[in-house]
């Protein structure tokens, strides 16, 4: 596959301005600052849609035929 791109980023919650600051420079990193309250199932939400691609990806020449082209030729 020559699109397949495999990163490891490693997410980390800062307390405070300056942490997240020292936490976002890291090499493969991320960073978010994380109020007093927060839901684990909304951010592990959140970075799932955000790692999704914005389109669909294949290799070259392994697009299915579905015939939907037809419609715009008539």
């Amino acid at each position: 596959m020559p699109y397949a791109v495999e990163l490891e980023r490693t997410l980390y919650l800062a307390r405070n301005e300056a942490e997240l600051e020292r936490l976002d420079a890291l090499p493969g990193s991320d960073a978010i600052q994380a109020g007093e309250t927060m839901s684990l199932v909304e951010l592990v939400e959140d970075e799932v849609l955000l790692s999704l691609p914005l389109a669909a990806m294949h290799a070259e020449g392994e697009c299915p035929d579905t015939g939907s082209h037809k419609i715009f030729k008539e």
